[in-house]
């Protein structure tokens, strides 16, 4: 029996990367998915992956976090679909480095609409569903070890992700009466699509391994397992937990600053 039977889970940046992934391993442990995303070219080539598996118990929804509408939208999708929601994860995300002074308000903005905003409308959304369900659930948020520790080159995210973190704790607080877990992982650095332009620049990748305790980059597979926990009956006395994936790197920090430095040279 997979660990996840009969559950449904949502999955926001379902399309590729950590969010994709993540999708592969629940669905592989027997919950119906939906994947969603706002790439809608990504998000078919998600769902023809797992639909030629077992179509019964996968479905796409393209979403924009950043619309409370959108999400609202996606969580009745789900129910329509699968007539409940059990597990939502919310992992929609972007990335650009830029140091403070050259930070713009719509960079600014943008981040804290993905990462912060379209969070809050998920964990909302999937509480009022839950709550009206009546049976509890699972929600897991997507921080960032730069929730943690401070990145230079990249302040509007460690913002966003920093309020991740204590959504979630609230939430957790406030969803326990109805048996509703949030929890959030936070992943140091791995290798996804959305990161790998970042890591190709030379020197990056050799800088996060030297100082990273266990000495590699993360990979989605290691993000994946861990919401595989939180997601499965086996977590079912964690809530308000902020879990970090990072290789230790949360233990003393990275910061790429003399790269950027070096680089704008």
């Amino acid at each position: 029996m997979g660990r996840l039977d009969g559950k449904v889970a949502a999955i926001t940046g379902a399309a590729s990367g950590i969010g994709r992934e993540i999708a592969r391993t629940f669905f592989r442990e027997g919950a119906s998915v939906v994947l969603v995303d706002l790439n809608e070219s990504k998000l078919e080539e998600a769902y023809e992956e797992l639909k030629q598996q077992d179509a019964s118990r996968v479905h796409k929804v393209k979403a924009d976090v950043r619309s409370s509408k959108d999400v609202d939208m996606f969580v009745q999708e789900t129910v329509n679909r699968f007539g409940r929601i059990d597990v939502l994860v919310n992992c929609a995300g972007i990335l650009k480095q830029v140091l403070l002074q050259d930070l713009d308000d719509e960079t600014w903005d943008e981040s804290l609409k993905v990462m912060l905003y379209g969070v809050f409308y998920g964990v909302r959304a999937a509480a009022r569903q839950m709550i009206s369900q009546g049976q509890g659930g699972c929600i897991i948020n997507i921080s960032s070890v730069g929730s943690i520790v401070p990145l230079t080159d990249s302040i509007h995210y460690c913002v966003a992700k920093s309020g991740v973190n204590m959504l979630t704790k609230a939430a957790a607080v406030a969803l326990g009466k109805h048996k509703i877990r949030v929890n959030a992982i936070a992943p140091g650095e791995t290798w996804t699509p959305m990161t790998e332009a970042f890591l190709k620049i030379p020197g990056v990748e050799e800088l996060f391994i030297r100082e990273t305790p266990l000495g590699r980059l993360g990979k989605p597979s290691d993000i994946a397992a861990t919401a595989l926990f939180l997601a499965s009956d086996e977590s079912e006395w964690i809530t308000g937990h902020i879990l970090c994936v990072d290789g230790g790197q949360s233990l003393r920090g990275v910061d790429a600053e003399k790269i950027f430095e070096q680089l704008s040279q």
